[in-house]
């Protein structure tokens, strides 16, 4: 069983770790019959900045509201499916825009990361992940564990090693919690700094991320967190690969 409270106070997962651990709560929830207004206004009041679980409620609102809940349950139940078939495309997208690669350096705790390089490490090369600890949440080392837990060659490095680490990368990879309209990103703490050793170092940057993630809004002021969160300008990205 999972809580409502566990998912809306974890502050350690990603963005799309989070809807997946929503929609494992709706149907967990909806086998159960129960009233969902209530915790939509607690989760939209919660997590709505992150993009994708905004569109996704949107989503469910729409049958929760017409009390379709047949149909609620069929996108409920097929959404993990929609999921990976973003992700396969994502990677394949991946397969003609990105150089060859045996080293990467990366921040904070994705799942689209961790399912990207797992996809990496099994059908194209193996490579060595540098990952920037990301305090005060420390979640490069939960990144860390899940991708040594699959075989990968996954090392933690301290926030302030960044322009150490890039010395020894051939590519920087980033996350991503919103797209903006001019291109720029939104994402943890930590990542304009190795965005810039990147660029100091002529190292490329790419932002992986699905479409879910795009957000057409021109004022930044308030679509995220700026205790957790920061804008990554256009210019610091070499390309953005999406499905």
């Amino acid at each position: 069983m999972i809580s409502l409270a566990s998912i809306l106070n974890d502050s350690t997962s990603g963005s799309s770790e989070l809807l997946q651990k929503l929609n494992q709560y709706f149907l967990q929830e909806i086998k159960n019959k129960i009233e969902f207004n209530p915790d939509i206004a607690l989760i939209e009041k919660k997590l709505e900045s992150f993009t994708n679980i905004k569109g996704y409620l949107l989503k469910v609102k729409e049958y929760v509201q017409g009390k379709d809940f047949y149909e609620l349950e069929n996108y409920l139940n097929n959404f993990d499916s929609a999921e990976k078939e973003s992700l396969d495309k994502l990677f394949q997208n991946s397969r003609k825009l990105l150089p060859r690669f045996r080293t990467a350096l990366t921040i904070s705790n994705s799942r689209t990361l961790i399912e990207f390089f797992k996809y990496l490490n099994s059908h194209i090369n193996k490579i060595e992940i540098f990952i920037s600890e990301s305090l005060p949440g420390g979640e490069g080392n939960i990144m860390a564990e899940i991708l040594s837990k699959n075989g990968l060659n996954a090392k933690v490095i301290k926030d302030d090693e960044a322009e150490v680490f890039a010395k020894k990368s051939d590519v920087v990879f980033l996350g991503a919690d919103k797209i903006l309209e001019d291109g720029s990103i939104v994402n943890k703490i930590g990542s304009k700094n190795l965005s810039i050793v990147a660029k100091n170092r002529n190292i490329p940057v790419f932002v992986l991320a699905t479409k879910n993630k795009f957000e057409l809004v021109k004022n930044t002021e308030s679509v995220y967190d700026k205790e957790l969160f920061e804008i990554i300008e256009s210019d610091l990205i070499t390309k953005i690969i999406t499905d």
